[in-house]
């Protein structure tokens, strides 16, 4: 794996990078001062998402004492966009903490080396990549847009109705392709039919090609109601 060979010199911005490699089960953290040739890694795997992010903070301070770094040091952080989305950046931005949410795809891989991909070695690859990133190597990884959250509760809402409406296209293909087994082909408005079946309507539902009727035919109305609710 390559290292950060550029340790910091006299007279440039010391930095505190960290990393977070997150997991359902444990958070990896790996921090980096740009002084020493490896960074350090941790585990954090409290029970609530908040007291992990609170570990992280712990072991910030932390090193910040054992490495004799200033009390003001710049410190910046940086994780993949995944399931636990932004409120990790914000809650560190809250605490006036850098943070940037990269783009999993961004991140080089060395296509002639191969390795057993771990939780330890990703979070090592992604701190060293943020050093590299804040000392403009810009192709390092791509940092992705911190939508604010009405915007990122708009996008929630307009992705779980195109997920409903898809839904909703479903069931009408499986109640029509259900129908179609007792020889009925003619269209049938599910409101209609959801009505009939519910007790709401007396409205007479439709005739197969057999002549039975559908509403009345029981395991085919539980069938139907089932897929319609």
């Amino acid at each position: 794996m390559r290292t950060d060979q550029t340790f910091t010199t006299l007279g440039e911005e010391v930095v505190l990078a960290v990393s977070l490699e997150l997991a359902a089960a444990k958070w990896k953290v790996a921090l980096h001062d740009g002084r020493r040739e490896k960074p350090a890694v941790h585990t954090v795997a409290q029970p609530q998402a908040a007291a992990r992010l609170q570990a992280v903070l712990d072991l910030i301070e932390q090193h910040r004492e054992k490495w004799s770094l200033p009390a003001g040091v710049r410190t910046v952080v940086s994780y993949e966009a995944g399931q636990d989305a932004f409120w990790i950046c914000r809650a560190l931005q809250a605490r006036g903490i850098e943070c940037y949410v990269v783009d999993p795809a961004s991140i080089p891989v060395e296509r002639h080396r191969r390795r057993a991909k771990t939780d330890r070695l990703d979070v090592i690859k992604l701190v060293i990549n943020l050093r590299a990133w804040l000392r403009g190597e810009r192709d390092r990884m791509h940092v992705v847009h911190v939508p604010s959250p009405q915007d990122e509760a708009s996008r929630q809402l307009m992705r779980d109705r195109g997920e409903l409406q898809k839904e909703v296209l479903q069931h009408r293909d499986r109640m029509r392709k259900l129908l179609a087994t007792l020889g009925c082909w003619d269209e049938v408005d599910h409101k209609q039919l959801v009505a009939s079946f519910s007790g709401s309507s007396n409205l007479s539902v439709s005739r197969a090609a057999t002549g039975f009727v559908i509403g009345e035919g029981r395991p085919v109305k539980v069938q139907i109601f089932g897929l319609s609710e």
